[in-house]
């Protein structure tokens, strides 16, 4: 198993810590945020995890919002992580649509997410 570089931008890992964060892995055209609340203790460790099921060797994480409540990238560039169990993910991101309306969703393939690990 090869050593993963991990580039952590002043996040904390402290105990209780539920900032919500956003990865990328080696040179992703996004950035990857699990659709759960979660100790960023735990996001770091399914992030290891999906780092090694597509064999990326970089890790770069950070903070979605910073202190002033300012998300530190755009929407349009995060996507969203399910882990359905055995190996397999789910990637989208949620569109835009109108109060009431059924939620929408962009899915992508694996490959368009990791262009070099998949």
């Amino acid at each position: 198993m090869k050593r993963i570089k991990w580039i952590k931008n002043d996040v904390s890992f402290r105990r209780g810590n539920f900032r919500p964060l956003i990865a990328r892995l080696d040179d992703s055209p996004f950035w990857l945020g699990f659709c759960a609340c979660m100790t960023t203790q735990t996001f770091k460790e399914d992030v290891r995890r999906l780092a090694q099921a597509f064999g990326c060797a970089t890790i770069e994480i950070k903070y979605h919002w910073d202190e002033n409540g300012e998300a530190t990238e755009s929407e349009d560039s995060i996507v969203g992580v399910l882990n359905l169990g055995g190996g397999e993910y789910l990637f989208r991101q949620e569109l835009p649509i109108p109060e009431g309306a059924k939620r929408k969703f962009r899915e992508f393939a694996a490959e368009q997410i990791f262009p070099r690990c998949a």
